[in-house]
């Protein structure tokens, strides 16, 4: 008689443990387009580069620090996970750049409020991202991302 407590046997993976060759170039343009915008990103944080953020009288610098501390790190670690080729990971990232560039659209004069070299730095990172996004959801990085072909052939185990 068979165990009725026993787990189930099927085998499930994320694509990436799926054997589907190596990483396409497309996706490794893609990662450094997001870790250039990161970097960037960082960099305007610097005291003086972005106006009104370390100065701001509503908001302290503490909130300010620790609100780029937390989603700096969740973004370094989405693009290492999308690096690894972790579907989940290609849409969270998208998701993420999706919300970012929505929250500034609605807020137009905050734009204004934060200086020319930083809203020449935003586009830029805006372009990167924008760029990265479409080259990991079209063609062989899409493919690469769900294991292509090859895992669609795989069994499950």
């Amino acid at each position: 008689m068979e165990n009725p407590y026993k787990p189930p046997e099927a085998y499930v993976a994320d694509a990436a443990d799926v054997a589907r060759g190596p990483r396409p170039p497309a996706v490794t343009r893609a990662v450094i387009a997001f870790w250039v915008g990161w970097v960037l990103g960082l960099l305007t944080l610097i005291p003086g580069v972005r106006e009104n953020v370390w100065d701001n009288p509503e908001v302290h610098a503490g909130v300010t620090l620790a609100i780029a501390t937390v989603f700096g790190g969740l973004s370094a670690w989405l693009i290492v996970m999308v690096g690894h080729g972790r579907n989940w990971a290609r849409w969270a990232w998208v998701i993420l750049v999706a919300l970012t560039y929505l929250l500034m659209a609605a807020d137009p004069s905050g734009w204004e409020r934060q200086g020319l070299v930083a809203l020449g730095v935003d586009f830029a990172t805006a372009v990167l991202e924008l760029y990265g996004c479409y080259l990991i959801l079209t063609g062989p990085g899409a493919a690469w991302f769900t294991g292509g072909a090859r895992a669609a052939r795989e069994p499950m185990r």
